[in-house]
Formats: C-alpha cells, structure tokens, sequence
C-alpha cells in the first residue's frame, strides 16, 4: 500500500476482561503494543488514527487462543 493512503485493518483478539468496557480498553492497550503494527523506516501513525471495535463476543476462557498473529488491511478513501 502506498504510505500518503488510509489503511485500516481487521483482527481478532482474545482478552480476559470483566466487561465489554473493559475488553475494548484492554484490547486498544493490546494493539498499541502489538508489534506487527509498528510501521518501518520512522514513519509516524497519522493524527488521523481511529479505532472501531465491530463486535466483542463472551467465549470460555477454554476456547482462547495464545497464538493471535494476523491483521488484514484494506485501503480507505478519505472522508
């Protein structure tokens, strides 16, 4: 993708939290520190940065998985 586009991405994380709140502010933290996010060669996030959480679903702490590599990006039009 060329750097002057918008991208956004898609991903599915697994968090422990004890409410929907929780699960996003915990997920957000996640995703800051997810190093596959960082972008190369000193380019900075754009002050445009924004995120939706689309759905948070409960499932047993038994279906969690440690592995939670993966994003898929997309180019967007600015607005």
């Amino acid at each position: 993708m060329e750097l002057d586009k918008l991208a956004g991405f898609y991903t599915t994380r697994f968090i422990l939290a004890g409410s929907p709140a929780e699960a996003e502010m915990k997920t957000l933290d996640n995703l800051r520190h997810a190093i596959s996010l960082k972008l190369s060669g000193g380019i900075s996030p754009s002050a445009e940065a924004k995120v939706y959480f689309e759905e948070i679903v409960e499932v047993p702490e038994s279906e969690l998985l440690e592995n939670q590599a993966g994003f898929i990006y997309y180019a967007m039009a600015r607005m």
